[in-house]
């Protein structure tokens, strides 16, 4: 209320106020690294007013990389903006520039694309895992299932997002795992923008993201909530992907006024 009396005080002395400067617009890469195979993603664009996009590959490879022309413009805040790439051959990773334009100012994002001898790919896909993080469960060698994990980055820090154990016969996590961290909680709201997960290729994993299971009568249901990743936009979309997803119906029951809502999954 004070702050409030003081601006109009200001006003009605005839002083000319000044605007808050704009934030310049900057790029949210949800998946990066990409693996060294062809994909795509959706890119999060957060920014005031209009916006341009530029690409600048760092290196002797150019081209590889793509955002189609009539997405590389636009206005406010948007994250359906397209990034599709090719197959990288190469034992080298490879990287490209995004630049943002726009009402205060520009910002970059750095892109890179994993190649055939990227050793950061080593918990990607592996038939099992020796970590020892406390909430993994025992995974075997012989079993017919990959152990994959996927990063974040929190508080300029990369930490483990999440892990999942990937059956290829269902198109279905057995399990996904991961830390519970209060901060990992925050106030960005539910995305809801369902994508395929650039760690496997299209035809090994369910297609969630126009219609999900409901031919089937089921529901997309979460394993790593989406309310349990807050704190940031790419952290929230991350729980998004297939591999992230269950084919559930949904049982509601209600006993003296309370709610409750439970998962199943049917025929397992």
């Amino acid at each position: 209320m004070l702050f409030v009396a003081l601006l109009q005080g200001v006003v009605s002395c005839g002083k000319q106020g000044t605007d808050e400067k704009p934030e310049a617009p900057e790029i949210i890469i949800v998946s990066n690294p990409a693996a060294r195979t062809s994909d795509s993603q959706f890119l999060v664009v957060n920014a005031e007013g209009d916006w341009n996009i530029s690409l600048a590959f760092q290196g002797d490879q150019s081209g590889w990389a793509r955002i189609p022309q009539d997405q590389r413009s636009g206005t406010g805040y948007r994250r359906n903006v397209l990034l599709d790439w090719d197959e990288n051959t190469e034992e080298t990773p490879r990287s490209v520039l995004l630049t943002i334009s726009g009402k205060g100012g520009s910002s970059n994002a750095l892109f890179t694309q994993k190649g055939t001898k990227d050793t950061r790919a080593a918990n990607s896909g592996v038939k099992s895992t020796r970590l020892g993080w406390m909430e993994l469960p025992e995974t075997y060698d012989t079993d017919s299932y990959d152990f994959f994990t996927r990063d974040m980055t929190y508080s300029n820090r990369t930490v483990r997002n999440y892990s999942y154990y990937w059956d290829y016969n269902y198109f279905v996590a057995r399990w996904v795992a991961y830390p519970m961290i209060g901060g990992y909680k925050g106030s960005v709201s539910r995305s809801d923008d369902w994508q395929i997960d650039p760690m496997l290729t299209r035809d090994q994993q369910p297609v969630v993201v126009f219609r999900g299971f409901s031919s089937a009568g089921c529901d997309r249901g979460h394993q790593l909530p989406s309310a349990d990743r807050t704190f940031s936009d790419a952290a929230n979309l991350s729980t998004f992907y297939g591999t992230n997803q269950t084919p559930s119906t949904r049982v509601s029951t209600r006993v003296s006024g309370w709610a409750s809502r439970t998962w199943s999954v049917p025929g397992r």
